[in-house]
């Protein structure tokens, strides 16, 4: 006739197992809130709520006795994990909403963090990593109340897509990559996708930009700004970058042009002449040369030249160095000034007879 109850908790939905003791003959019978479940020394329930268990046996007098056990449940915690797509090489980020002050243990690839949800069951997660492909998290959360019961959930699976990058590429014009000092190029991104007037901030959307700090300003045309054009004023390696947007993720591409310095050319020689007379010309600061004069329209190729001047007559010059850049000499030119020729003048003599001139 002894009794002996109790209670305890469970998480809802799980399995746990009662064991009796005391009767003879081990001859028990069980009752959940007052309805028999069978009999036998143990009973293992499946608890969906708080439940009252009930087990009467009896001794070989005949005597029954009973013993009560009472079971709370808990919560098992529930969440929804939510995440969007990623770029390539970007990082990810998890947003879960669920039970307050839930612990979650997030696992993906080879990484295992441990988190813990706010006061209203919020939680965000940012991976460390960069993700190159698409890749699964498990995600299971817990919770331990106050009677140290932890209830844990079952485990759920987010898979993250990771979007592959535009492939950009910028090409040049002249193709080369390289041109002459005060020369211009042109410059043209693809790979963006199909632009699309009406959405302006979509796909094929392209935004230019100098990485180096000699390289000039750029002209941007073309649909989505995909044509861009510069002239170069000084000499040396200009840099230029583009970033191309198809509409979900971002792709650059960089370019480096060299721009050749042009030459610097002069005439040197005389400036004077007797008439019919003859000057040397010579060519400084470039390669390959082309006289002109204000006499004629032939152009004389050389470094040096020999005229015969017969007037006064002036030379330009214009030089091509070894990249092929040309320049000209100064605009006023080398002037020749033909001298006139000196005129001869006498006194006439006078002498005494008979004497020598």
């Amino acid at each position: 006739n002894d009794t002996e109850n109790g209670t305890g908790s469970v998480c809802i939905g799980k399995t746990f197992t009662l064991t009796a003791s005391g009767a003879d003959n081990n001859d028990y019978q069980w009752f959940a809130n007052g309805s028999s479940v069978g009999g036998g020394v143990s009973y293992r329930p499946t608890v969906n709520g708080t439940t009252e268990y009930k087990v009467s046996g009896s001794n070989a007098s005949g005597c029954y006795g009973e013993a009560l056990f009472t079971v709370n449940t808990h919560d098992n915690p529930t969440f929804v994990p939510t995440a969007n797509d990623v770029c390539k090489n970007n990082v990810a980020t998890i947003e879960i909403s669920g039970t307050e002050n839930a612990n979650y243990e997030i696992t993906w690839n080879s990484n295992k963090e441990e988190l813990t949800s706010d006061n209203n069951g919020k939680l965000s997660y940012t991976t460390t990593d960069v993700l190159n492909s698409s890749q699964n998290f498990k995600i299971v959360a817990s919770k331990t109340y106050e009677d140290l019961t932890t209830c844990t959930s079952d485990a759920q699976n987010l898979m993250v897509t990771v979007l592959e990058l535009p492939y950009i590429k910028i090409s040049a014009d002249p193709i080369t990559k390289e041109i002459c000092q005060d020369g211009s190029i042109k410059l043209t991104a693809t790979g963006a996708g199909v632009y699309d007037a009406s959405n302006p901030t979509g796909a094929g959307v392209y935004t230019w930009s100098a990485s180096s700090e000699n390289a000039p300003a750029l002209v941007i045309s073309g649909d989505g700004q995909s044509e861009a054009e510069g002239t170069a004023t000084q000499p040396g390696t200009i840099k230029y970058k583009v970033d191309g947007f198809n509409g979900a993720c971002h792709g650059t591409d960089s370019i480096t042009i060299l721009v050749h310095e042009k030459p610097s050319v002069s005439i040197e020689g005389d400036n004077q002449v007797c008439p019919g007379g003859s000057v040397s010309l010579k060519a400084t600061g470039a390669s390959t040369y082309l006289w002109s004069d204000n006499k004629t329209t032939t152009k004389i190729s050389g470094e040096t030249i020999t005229p015969t001047i017969t007037g006064n007559i002036t030379y330009w010059l214009e030089g091509t160095n070894e990249y092929g850049c040309t320049a000209k000499s100064d605009e006023a030119g080398h002037s020749i000034t033909v001298l006139a020729l000196p005129q001869p003048s006498w006194d006439e003599p006078h002498v005494c007879k008979n004497n020598d001139i």
